[in-house]
């Protein structure tokens, strides 16, 4: 799954506007649609991440489309790590060498990465690209001092791939472990928007634009979505004028693209890579409105109804393949300015879906105390469990920042202090969960993106990508801008 920075700020803004009360498009969220149709949300998650993102089947990606090139490759240049080393060395053994981390201006410790590293990585390894700006240049959007993409293991070890041009701004999309090539997007207001999938050859630095075989619409390119289960890729062709509404398109090397049905402009993928969830954008704010289930392998699409009378209802997350996580609420709560969730009856409900229609169980209501899950951002962790970002301000505030990640695991919503004074967060769901989390960004400007993955079986986190180190600057606007776990 892929996430970036970009997403984690757009999302928490999303969130504003996003809660269990906005489910029709408003001012703010149109803005932000369109501000983020080509450098997407999730805040993510990635996807993706993703934004946002589900556990997707590994397919091959080197051989998509024959990778023909298009326009010139784009030299890449080659890592020159600095030689001082202030890290702590791993422990030695018999036949591991001894291999001490390079300090590098803009980059956490990393160490070169061995010959034929990329071939022999295995599932929940994730690539990344830091692009780092330092926190005193002007803005988030100055020039970079490293640009490079990094491979970090499932237990942490970080490794440089290859250093990417400076001026170059790219977002990971999808990559199989044991690939040396990477599905990318290219950003900027600069680029065609019939260029949005991108081949990066992970030892060369080169860059081949492929072909789609979708339509483009205007200022929109088309989207990436995710990956289906059998190994199709997943796009939009957007269908409105606002971006709220698109078609999805299954797109597999040597058959022309197949539309799947119509979308919103939130959705989420399964865990297993079959079903995809999505909101129907259109009604009044207070009125209960459907979500549309499409089969993203064989096709097909339904739009069912939530099976809460008199309520709003909204998606969290997959809790497993053929459940939602859904918050309900009075219909007219926010008409009536009630923000306690308690007083509107607001309640988790899981949602069973069927080949024809939903049913609803209810699982347990909220207290006034209690997080106010922000939906369509929850990650899938593991059967039945599932993190999303949250916030206990009023219920559809609509600037309300996320205060931390919440576990739901059978009953309610228990805090995970994951990362203290973070206020945007990006899921991609899997076994570990991974998730970036990143302070600021809901308001002014971020700091630099921490990437951690979380094991639901033992409860416990690994740093996978932290913030580049503090020598040579004072702090980051930016450093890890995007990545993708590896399936």
């Amino acid at each position: 799954m892929e996430r970036d920075l970009r997403d984690v700020m757009a999302e928490n803004l999303g969130a504003r506007e996003q809660s269990i009360a906005d489910l029709r498009p408003s001012t703010g969220a149109l803005a932000r649609s369109v501000r983020s149709v080509r450098r997407r949300r999730t805040v993510r998650h990635s996807s993706q991440a993703v934004g946002g993102l589900a556990v997707v089947a590994a397919v091959a990606v080197a051989s998509w489309f024959g990778l023909r090139a298009v326009d010139e490759p784009v030299p890449a240049v080659t890592p020159t790590p600095s030689v001082s080393a202030t890290a702590p060395a791993p422990s030695a053994s018999p036949t591991t060498p001894t291999v001490v981390p390079d300090e590098i201006l803009g980059l956490p410790p990393t160490r070169p990465m061995p010959p034929g590293l990329l071939t022999r990585t295995t599932p929940g390894w994730v690539l990344a690209i830091y692009r780092s700006v330092p926190d005193d240049s002007p803005d988030p959007d100055s020039p970079p001092v490293a640009h490079t993409v990094v491979l970090a293991s499932p237990e942490g070890d970080l490794y440089r791939v290859l250093d990417l041009p400076l001026d170059l701004q790219i977002r990971l999309l999808r990559w199989e472990a044991g690939s040396t090539t990477a599905v990318v997007t290219r950003v900027g207001s600069d680029v065609p928007t019939d260029e949005a999938r991108v081949a990066l050859d992970l030892e060369t630095g080169a860059l081949t634009p492929t072909t789609l075989g979708l339509q483009v619409t205007g200022v929109y390119s088309n989207y990436w979505v995710g990956s289906a289960a059998d190994g199709a890729e997943l796009w939009t062709v957007v269908t409105s004028s606002d971006a709220y509404t698109s078609d999805l398109f299954r797109v597999k090397e040597g058959a022309d693209p197949e539309r799947v049905g119509g979308i919103g402009f939130q959705w989420l993928l399964d865990p297993t890579g079959r079903w995809l969830v999505s909101n129907v954008p259109g009604g009044a704010t207070d009125e209960p409105e459907p979500f549309a289930l499409l089969d993203v392998v064989d096709g097909g699409r339904l739009e069912l109804s939530y099976d809460v009378p008199g309520q709003v209802c909204a998606v969290v997350g997959w809790l497993e393949p053929g459940a939602l996580l859904a918050i309900c609420a009075d219909a007219g709560y926010r008409t009536a300015g009630i923000g306690d969730p308690a007083a509107a009856h607001a309640a988790y409900y899981r949602i069973d879906v069927g080949p024809t229609d939903a049913t609803a169980t209810l699982l347990a209501p909220l207290g006034s105390s209690d997080p106010r899950p922000m939906t369509w951002q929850g990650g899938w962790a593991a059967s039945g469990v599932l993190a999303f970002p949250g916030h206990r301000g009023d219920l559809g505030e609509p600037g309300a920042c996320a205060d931390d990640l919440y576990l739901w695991s059978g009953q309610a919503a228990t805090p995970m202090h994951v990362a203290p004074g973070a206020t945007g967060f990006s899921l991609a769901s899997g076994e570990p969960l991974v998730v970036s989390t990143v302070a600021g960004g809901c308001s002014g400007y971020p700091s630099a993106v921490t990437l951690r993955s979380f094991d639901a079986t033992r409860g416990s986190w690994t740093v996978l990508a932290p913030e580049p180190s503090a020598s040579g600057a004072t702090g980051w606007f930016t450093g890890v801008e995007s990545w993708v776990v590896g399936r």
